[in-house]
C-alpha cells in the first residue's frame, strides 16, 4: 500500500492537481485582498474565477492524458524501453481522479458562490465599513407608498409636516390649504377617509404635528401656543398658552416637554398642577438647557433633544439628558431632531440624509460608527424642518424629496406697475422675504437668509438702494425679520428672537437695540409717534398699540378691534384711519375703524375675502390682496368730517390686475409706493404652481429595524 502511495506522489496527474489547487487559492486570495483596493469592477473577479474553476478539470485531463508511465519490466528484470501512456490507468485509479476533480470543484464552487452572485460580498471584502445594503435588503419587509393627495406647501417648499403615532397605526400630517393648516389624522388600518383635527392660520411657528408617548393625543404648535387633540376625536384644548418654541414637544402622561423661547431652555408642563419649572434640577448657566426636539426614551427617565434652535441647526448636536441626575451625554456631535429606535439606534438629520448612530442600550454609549441610511429625506435645515418619523415597532415613514435645490423660492424682488407689469431690479436669487419701502421711496428694506454666513443661517435685514443698486446689510444675528421704517425713516423696526421687538439704526451708525421683550409672536406695523408702535401679537393675534416708557419698558395696549383674531394693520397717513383684517365672519375681510377711538365707527371694504391692506392717501384708494383670486383690488374713499365725528365711504372694490407673486397670510409679503405708483412683490416662479398640483405621497418600509441593524451594525450584539 505504502509502494502505490508512494508512486501515486510522484505522478504528473499528482503535481497538477496540487499546483493547480495552490495557485488557484492564491490567486482568489490575490483577487479578494487587492482587486478592491484599486476598486476593480467586480465582473473582473467574475471572469477570472470563472475561468479557474472551469480549467481545473481541464489541467487534470490534460495532465491525465498526457502522462507517461513507468515502463514495465522484462521477463529478465530489466526495465522496458517502451513507457506506458495515462489512459491506461485502470479503472479504479481513473474512478478515483474523477471524484477527486469534482470534489475540488465543488468546493471551488461553493466558496466563490457569494462572489459570483453577490457583489455585495466582494465590495465587503476591501471594505468593512460599508454596510451590507443587499443583505439589508432581504431583512425589510414591505416598502409601499401612501397617496395623501394635494398637500400644498409651505413658503419654503415643504410639503407636509408627519408624524407617527408610537403603534405605528395613525398618521398625523398637515394639508397646506392657505391661508391655513388643515391637520388630519389617518388611519393606516383602516380605507377610511382622514379625519380633521384641527385647521389654524398657516406659518413659520405653526403645525409640527407629534404624538404623545402612549398615542393618545396629538401636539401640535399655534403661534407660540402648544395644543392637544385627542385621537378619537374632540375639542383641541391649550396646553401651553405662550412662549413655546415650534421645534419640537414630547408628552409623557400629564407632563409637557418644550423650549421656552423667553428663557431658552428646556421646561415641563404638569397638566395637572399647572406648574412649569426647568427639565432638570440644578443650576445650569443661560443657554445650558437651550434644546429643542426632545424625545423620552421609552421606560427610561431621560429623554434626548438637540442643542440648537432655528437658525443654527447646522452646527448642532444631539444629547441624551438623565431626567433624574441632570446628567447630560453627547450622543451625536453633529446631527438634529434624534430619534430613538428601539433596534438600539439614534436616527437624526446630518447634512442632507438621514443617519443612524449604534448605541448599548443600557449605557447609551456609542456601539458602532455612525452612517447615512436614508439620502432623500425632505430637509429645511433652518428649521429644522425634516419630514420623517417611525414607530416603536419599526415602521419607517418619511417624506421624499431634496429641498436642497430651491429655486422655486429663491426669486428676486420685483417692481410692479398699475397695471401689473413687472420691472427687475439689479438683486441675485435669493430667499427674501417682508419688502418694506421707506418714507422717501429710495431704499427698501427686505430680509433674507444667508447660510454661507458662519454662526448666522436665520434671517436678517438689507437694505437695498434703488439710486445705487447697492445691497448692505443692517443685522447680523440670524433672528430678524418683519421690518418697518420709523417715521423719520431713519430706523428700522423689526422682529427679533421670535419673542422681541428691536430697532437699528437705518445708516448702521448703531448695534441693535431691543424695544420691548417677551412678547408672543410680535409683529410690527406701523410707527404712530416717537412713544407709540402698533404692533400684532399674542394667540389668537390681536391689534395693539404699544407704548413705550424706557429700554425694555412697554405697556400694551388692546385695541380690540375684533370678537375674533385681527392682525395686519395699516395706518393712514394722517393717522385718522385703521384698516385690518380680522376672521370674525369665518372669513378674512378688509375692516376699516376711525383711530385712536376705534369704537366711533367700523366698515367692511372687501366684498369675497382680503388680505394685507394699505392706504394710498394720495388718491384716496385703499388696496389690499385677494389671495383666494389672485388679485390685486382697490376701492376709493371720500372722509365725512362731522362735528361729531367723521365717517367714510368707499367705492365698490376694483380689481388693479392678477398676480402670481409669492404671499403670505401671516406678514405684508408687498408694499406700495404711492409717489412712484409702483408695487414691489417677491417673484415666484411657476413650479410653486406645479407642486401645489401635484400629489403628496409618502414613502413606507415596515419591518425597517431589522433592516437597520444592517446598515448600521452593532459593535457588540
Amino acid at each position: 500500500m505504502k509502494s502505490q502511495w508512494e508512486k501515486f506522489k510522484h505522478r504528473t496527474l499528482t503535481k497538477v492537481f496540487v499546483g493547480y489547487a495552490v495557485v488557484a487559492w492564491v490567486l482568489i486570495q490575490v483577487i479578494e485582498t487587492v482587486l478592491p483596493t484599486f476598486e476593480t469592477p467586480v465582473w473582473v473577479a467574475q471572469t477570472i474565477i470563472f475561468l479557474l474553476i472551469l480549467g481545473f478539470p481541464i489541467a487534470i485531463l490534460v495532465g491525465w492524458a498526457s502522462e507517461k508511465l513507468p515502463a514495465a519490466s522484462d521477463v529478465s528484470g530489466a526495465p522496458s524501453e517502451v513507457s506506458q501512456l495515462a489512459h491506461a490507468t485502470p479503472k479504479r485509479t481513473l474512478v478515483w481522479v474523477g471524484v477527486g476533480s469534482c470534489i475540488v470543484v465543488g468546493l471551488f464552487g461553493f466558496y466563490m458562490m457569494p462572489f459570483v452572485f453577490d457583489d455585495s460580498a466582494f465590495k465587503r471584502a476591501g471594505n468593512n465599513n460599508l454596510p451590507d445594503y443587499n443583505s439589508a435588503a432581504r431583512y425589510s419587509s414591505v416598502k409601499y407608498e401612501i397617496d395623501i393627495g394635494e398637500t400644498g406647501t409651505r413658503g419654503w417648499g415643504s410639503r407636509s409636516d408627519i408624524a407617527l403615532s408610537p403603534s405605528g397605526r395613525y398618521l398625523a400630517y398637515s394639508d397646506y390649504n392657505r391661508p391655513n393648516i388643515t391637520l388630519l389624522l389617518k388611519d393606516l388600518n383602516s380605507f377610511e377617509e382622514p379625519v380633521v383635527l384641527d385647521s389654524i392660520t398657516i406659518g413659520p411657528q405653526t403645525g409640527y404635528p407629534t404624538f404623545s408617548e402612549d398615542g393618545q393625543w396629538v401636539l401640535y404648535h399655534d403661534e407660540g401656543a402648544i395644543k392637544r387633540v385627542r385621537t378619537e376625536g374632540g375639542a383641541p384644548e391649550i396646553v401651553v398658552s405662550e412662549f413655546a418654541s415650534p421645534n419640537g414637544v414630547a408628552a409623557r402622561g400629564q407632563q409637557i416637554v418644550f423650549n421656552d423661547l423667553i428663557e431658552k431652555q428646556l421646561k415641563v408642563y404638569d397638566v395637572s398642577s399647572g406648574i412649569t419649572e426647568p427639565i432638570v434640577p440644578g443650576n445650569f448657566a443661560e443657554g445650558d438647557l437651550d434644546y429643542t426636539w426632545p424625545q423620552f426614551i421609552p421606560n427610561e427617565n431621560k429623554l434626548i433633544a438637540t442643542k440648537g434652535t432655528r437658525g443654527t441647526f447646522s452646527s448642532a448636536r444631539i444629547d441624551l439628558i438623565d431626567l433624574d441626575s441632570g446628567e447630560i451625554k453627547t450622543i451625536a456631535p453633529v446631527g438634529y431632531k434624534g430619534r430613538y429606535a428601539q433596534s438600539g439606534h439614534i436616527v437624526f438629520i446630518r447634512g442632507d440624509n438621514l443617519w443612524a448612530q449604534p448605541i448599548s442600550p443600557d449605557t447609551f454609549d456609542h456601539n458602532g460608527d455612525a452612517v447615512p441610511v436614508i439620502f432623500d429625506v425632505e430637509i429645511y435645515e433652518p428649521f429644522g424642518n425634516v419630514g420623517f418619523d417611525l414607530s416603536q415597532d419599526g415602521r419607517l415613514i418619511y417624506l421624499p424629496g431634496d429641498l436642497s435645490d430651491i429655486e422655486r423660492i429663491n426669486q428676486p424682488p420685483v417692481l410692479v406697475d398699475r397695471l401689473g407689469i413687472e420691472e427687475s431690479l439689479a438683486l441675485d436669487p435669493q430667499f427674501y422675504l417682508w419688502p418694506n419701502l421707506s418714507p422717501s421711496g429710495n431704499q427698501m428694506a427686505i430680509s433674507t437668509f444667508d447660510g454661507s454666513s458662519a454662526g448666522s443661517s436665520g434671517f436678517d435685514i438689507w437694505l437695498y438702494d434703488f439710486e445705487l443698486g447697492t445691497l448692505g446689510r443692517r443685522s447680523f444675528e440670524g433672528n430678524a425679520s418683519s421690518t418697518i421704517w420709523s417715521l423719520a425713516g431713519d430706523r428700522l423696526i423689526y422682529q427679533c428672537e421670535q419673542t422681541n421687538i428691536c430697532s437699528i439704526a437705518a445708516n448702521g451708525t448703531d448695534s441693535e437695540s431691543i424695544l420691548s421683550s417677551g412678547l408672543t409672536n410680535p409683529l410690527p406695523l406701523s410707527q404712530v409717534s416717537d412713544t407709540e408702535l402698533l404692533i400684532s401679537q399674542g394667540n389668537p393675534t390681536e391689534i395693539y398699540v404699544m407704548n413705550l416708557t424706557g429700554q425694555n419698558e412697554s405697556v400694551l395696549e388692546n385695541l380690540n378691534l375684533s370678537s375674533s383674531q385681527s392682525y395686519g394693520a395699516s395706518l393712514s397717513s394722517d393717522m385718522k384711519w385703521i384698516a385690518y383684517i380680522s376672521d370674525e365672519t369665518g372669513r378674512r375681510e378688509i375692516y376699516v375703524r376711525p383711530y385712536p377711538d376705534v369704537s366711533k365707527g367700523k366698515w367692511q371694504v372687501s366684498r369675497q375675502g382680503g388680505v394685507w391692506p394699505l392706504w394710498n392717501d394720495s388718491m384716496n384708494e385703499l388696496i389690499w390682496w385677494s389671495e383666494e383670486a389672485g388679485e390685486i383690488l382697490k376701492v376709493d374713499f371720500e372722509v365725512e368730517e362731522e362735528e361729531s365725528a367723521s365717517s367714510i365711504r368707499f367705492s365698490n372694490p376694483i380689481v388693479m390686475f392678477s398676480t402670481n407673486h409669492r404671499g403670505s397670510p401671516s406678514f405684508f409679503p408687498y408694499d406700495y409706493d404711492s409717489n412712484k405708483e409702483k408695487f414691489v412683490f417677491i417673484s415666484q416662479t411657476s413650479t410653486i404652481g406645479t407642486i401645489l398640483e401635484q400629489q403628496t405621497k409618502l414613502k413606507v418600509i415596515e419591518n425597517w429595524f431589522g433592516e437597520l441593524s444592517f446598515l448600521a451594525p452593532a459593535r457588540n450584539n
